[in-house]
């Protein structure tokens, strides 16, 4: 099957790039200095939560979605080939960073990075649409929480699935309190997040596997970005 995989760094460079190597299993896919890009989703999102008039009023989801799609960082695109016969499968962001002003046991500067999208689906239109029909029946079930909990994400990995380990110790995974999305990392290290064969597609391990989930408009959009990007490269 094809996948697509979708993967994009906010990143505050002190005085050096860093330089991230992405694996696929045993394969490198690319590898690459990160440019500095600092984060506009996280501000904006927070400056649209700040004008609503109470902390309880309501907002549509497609709101969110917009502003993610209008501030989200700059993407890399890649289209991925795996053999049917795979049942499991390591995803692997490999970071060298070691860009800092520490002296004498003190640092107050360092690179900064976010990984604020790392997304795999198939590379398969009419799938993806079979399963928002699924996702919309389970809408209107009394498991919807399920559906909507972010470790039901089956698309977005790094809302569901991924963790980040440290060369310095330090492990990072998402929880209920903290997004790793939103975590600045300094330092090196590696996100890396295991995949499953479920559903005939390598997905993150789930914690109910019965009740996926995942957000199409935003899968819908990464797409026909692809698409667009595809062309663009045919054509040149």
């Amino acid at each position: 099957m094809r996948y697509l995989l979708v993967v994009g760094f906010a990143c505050d460079v002190f005085r050096r790039e860093p330089r991230a190597r992405i694996f696929v299993g045993d394969r490198l896919v690319d590898e690459f200095s990160i440019p500095h890009a600092p984060s506009s989703w996280w501000p904006a999102r927070e400056e649209f939560l700040k004008k609503k008039s109470h902390i309880l009023q309501p907002c549509p989801w497609s709101d969110i979605d917009n502003l993610w799609m209008k501030n989200h960082p700059p993407l890399k695109f890649y289209e991925l080939q795996c053999d049917d016969e795979i049942t499991n499968l390591t995803l692997r962001i490999d970071i060298h960073n070691h860009d800092s002003n520490h002296s004498n046991g003190y640092m107050t500067r360092s690179t900064l990075i976010r990984l604020e999208a790392c997304v795999l689906f198939p590379l398969h239109a009419g799938l993806l649409r079979r399963l928002e029909k699924i996702r919309v029946i389970g809408r209107m079930s009394e498991n919807y929480a399920w559906y909507r909990a972010q470790k039901n994400q089956i698309f977005d990995i790094v809302l569901n699935g991924m963790r980040w380990q440290g060369a310095n110790g330090r492990n990072i995974a998402n929880s209920p309190s903290a997004c790793l999305s939103a975590q600045s990392i300094g330092g090196g290290g590696a996100w890396v997040c295991e995949l499953e064969k479920k559903y005939g597609m390598l997905l993150p391990r789930l914690a109910r596997a019965c009740r996926l989930y995942f957000n199409y408009p935003l899968i819908s959009n990464l797409f026909d970005k692809y698409q667009q990007h595809a062309h663009q490269r045919d054509s040149d």
